[in-house]
């Protein structure tokens, strides 16, 4: 699976020296020695965790119901945070609202040099996407935040740099492009029409969430 083979290749691909063995350095960043992958659902993380050995840590930050997964690879520690199930309703925690809240208890907790958001997305065919494709995100941005007034109209959108990655992504034949965050399922008119401003090549309910909490926490790599 995508998500198995991203982790799977991530030490060795932005962190390795030419024996292979992690160095702590990516292209210029900061020292990375922890490395936390965040997904909506356990289902997405399955793979990864499976892939790379970990073992289930419990409640990541009680009474948060995030669950965490932990264990070593390439000389790197690695976290695999899920958003857990919602205890009202019982299902999984999806959503920008969950992840907010499970990337701050990350920062909090785990202190990770580098994180990760991972797991399924929607994509577009206009823009050349299909079913299967693996994407590496260049850019974040919200599609559904939409504030008409002066100086929140940017605020809204939210665009945010993700970390250079584009090596690994030509290396490992992933694309690239721009990742945009709404809380909705359903694509509304106006919904498409902010995606195809905002060029955007996928579509998920967390990641511009993530980065804004991890973008002003101490740490600079997501």
């Amino acid at each position: 699976p995508p998500s198995a083979l991203f982790a799977a290749r991530l030490a060795p691909d932005m962190v390795a020296d030419g024996n292979g063995h992690a160095n702590g350095h990516t292209n210029g960043h900061a020292l990375i020695k922890r490395v936390a992958l965040l997904f909506a659902m356990e289902q997405e993380a399955a793979p990864t965790i499976a892939r790379l050995g970990l073992t289930p840590k419990g409640l990541l930050a009680p009474p948060l119901c995030a669950i965490a997964f932990e264990g070593t690879y390439a000389g790197l520690q690695i976290d695999v945070v899920v958003n857990g199930i919602d205890a009202r309703f019982g299902t999984h925690n999806v959503g920008t609202v969950a992840a907010a809240l499970t990337t701050h208890a990350v920062c909090t907790a785990l202190a990770p040099d580098l994180i990760i958001s991972a797991g399924t997305a929607g994509g577009f065919k206009a823009r050349g996407g299909e079913i299967g494709d693996v994407y590496v995100t260049t850019d974040s941005v919200n599609h559904d935040r939409r504030i008409g007034i002066p100086g929140f109209t940017e605020y809204g959108v939210y665009r945010v740099a993700a970390l250079d990655a584009s090596t690994m992504a030509k290396t490992l034949n992933f694309k690239t492009g721009v990742t945009s965050t709404g809380n909705s399922l359903e694509c509304a008119e106006i919904d498409m029409v902010k995606l195809t401003e905002l060029e955007a090549s996928t579509k998920v309910y967390l990641y511009v969430c993530i980065l804004y909490i991890y973008s002003n926490s101490h740490s600079h790599n997501y």
